[in-house]
């Protein structure tokens, strides 16, 4: 992030300021410019905009920025080999392409291109011959990979990181190819959540086991973990399973009181409930079966209580928090269970996982799994939360793995 301000710094004083030819700036080993823009492309071979894409650093909202478009000379109108202009035979009308995403309406005319023949039989083609076009191309396809079928949102990301890594910042920000602004539109509509965790790494690693520890202890806690060590006070101490939910804002906080006295009238005694926000924890608190447990909003929460609560040694039925019970759904889940490890709910719709409802029994294996699946949304940050257990399951949909 500070190479890259440096670096826009550095373009401001010796194009902007000074007047200097910005075409040939990146080569001139003597110009600031020079130092800083190296910096930024070595970061970006070290660091894959999967791990941007969920950053709350705003690199590509710097990026995104108007001063490369100072005058004619940094080559924004000139540059017609990076505009993809006047080629002859081309595979297809760059220039058109171009205009595309000038258009209010880009989404639909823009896949039509990026899924289109020309580039589907011909992208090595394309790739040298239009770089930039075919990486706009494939930011398109990586949101709709990333929307859709996930596996393929790494191939187009390969191409994102390459591009950034070897083509200078100035050339990608003065060409007409709005690449910065759809890298911000991406992180916009992909990042389901942030890198961000209301317990400490240790506590979901289990590094300390949760029963020798106490609120007395010098060794920090988070205030998530402290409430769980509280609610684990009030449980019965034959409980082997619990139930929990998380919930936040004022659209769903109005719900709380009646959830959970839907879920006293069924027979459960305690419901562990992760509140994200300070009135979600105020309404749990006033309901004599509701476990209060602090957080922020996040998706990750639907992985960290229960992974602690099997490092306790307790079975975990979570439910999300749309799910209406008939009846206990712990009785009801144990009755079917017949000695599984996990259990989730299915689709009505597809053959296919809904995890609203999973069951997870607190075993050595289960919890090594749990926290796998854990640690791969945490890395993925565009990667939905049903699809990863999904396939983490092996049970139909598919994930695009680590290499």
């Amino acid at each position: 992030m500070a190479d890259a301000v440096l670096m826009i710094d550095c373009w401001i004083q010796e194009v902007v300021d000074r007047g200097k030819d910005g075409t040939l700036l990146h080569l001139d080993m003597n110009s600031c410019y020079y130092d800083a823009h190296i910096n930024v492309k070595d970061g970006f071979s070290e660091t894959s905009f999967k791990v941007i894409l969920g950053t709350e650093w705003p690199i590509m909202e710097t990026l995104n920025s108007q001063v490369w478009w100072h005058e004619i000379r940094n080559g924004m109108s000139t540059d017609s080999v990076n505009n993809c202009e006047g080629i002859s035979d081309s595979i297809l009308d760059w220039p058109a392409y171009a205009r595309v995403f000038l258009r209010s309406d880009w989404y639909q005319p823009s896949l039509n291109v990026a899924y289109g023949p020309e580039m589907e039989a011909r992208w090595t083609e394309a790739f040298d011959e239009c770089p930039l076009g075919f990486l706009l191309a494939n930011i398109v396809k990586g949101m709709i990979c990333a929307h859709t079928e996930s596996i393929c949102f790494n191939a187009h990301c390969t191409v994102i990181d390459h591009v950034l890594a070897n083509v200078s910042p100035h050339v990608i920000g003065s060409s007409k190819w709005p690449v910065y602004s759809m890298l911000v539109h991406l992180r916009k509509v992909l990042r389901r959540h942030r890198y961000k965790l209301d317990f400490i790494p240790g506590e979901l690693e289990n590094v300390i086991p949760i029963h020798e520890r106490s609120l007395g202890d010098d060794v920090a806690v988070s205030m998530s973990f402290a409430d769980v060590m509280a609610a684990l006070w009030q449980l019965k101490p034959d409980t082997h399973i619990v139930p929990m939910t998380m919930v936040y804002g004022r659209g769903f906080n109005r719900y709380l009181l009646r959830y959970l006295e839907r879920a006293k009238v069924v027979g459960i005694g305690h419901f562990f409930v992760f509140t994200l926000d300070e009135e979600a924890y105020e309404i749990c608190r006033k309901h004599p079966i509701g476990l209060c447990v602090r957080g922020t909003p996040s998706i990750l929460n639907k992985f960290t209580l229960p992974l602690v609560l099997l490092h306790a040694g307790i079975d975990v039925l979570w439910m999300d928090f749309d799910v209406f019970m008939f009846q206990d759904p712990v009785e009801a889940v144990l009755e079917q269970n017949e000695g599984f490890d996990v259990m989730t709910a299915s689709s009505f719709a597809a053959d296919c996982v809904c995890s609203g409802v999973v069951y997870l029994r607190a075993t050595t294996e289960v919890r090594e799994w749990w926290l796998a699946i854990l640690s791969w949304v945490y890395r993925t940050p565009y990667e939905h939360d049903q699809k990863t257990i999904s396939a983490f399951l092996g049970a139909g949909e598919r994930v695009a793995w680590p290499r």
